[in-house]
């Protein structure tokens, strides 16, 4: 059953530095010779990880043509939460 893992923390900067953190978890399970399935999900987090800014979850069903080919068919959920200028004066953010 394969599957991995990633936590990467870092910092980007433009005209601010900002600290986020990113974690992901992805997925796949092969049901027989053709048919499987595949799961990822990842989190980000907002400066100095005050809240979750995206949520990106991708289940699929897998055919595979050969041991090496396969066609994924699925669904991307993506959300994003932000704060607006004023929202992050008042709460000093």
């Amino acid at each position: 059953m394969p599957w991995q893992v990633m936590i990467c923390a870092g910092m980007a900067s433009a005209q601010t530095n900002e600290l986020t953190t990113w974690g992901a978890w992805f997925h796949t399970q092969k049901f027989n010779d053709h048919w499987g399935a595949a799961f990822d999900e990842q989190f980000r987090s907002a400066h100095d990880v005050d809240y979750l800014r995206n949520i990106l979850l991708r289940p699929s069903v897998s055919y595979y043509f050969t041991k090496s080919k396969r066609l994924d068919l699925g669904y991307a959920y993506i959300a994003t939460y932000g704060r607006s200028a004023s929202a992050a004066r008042r709460t000093g953010a």
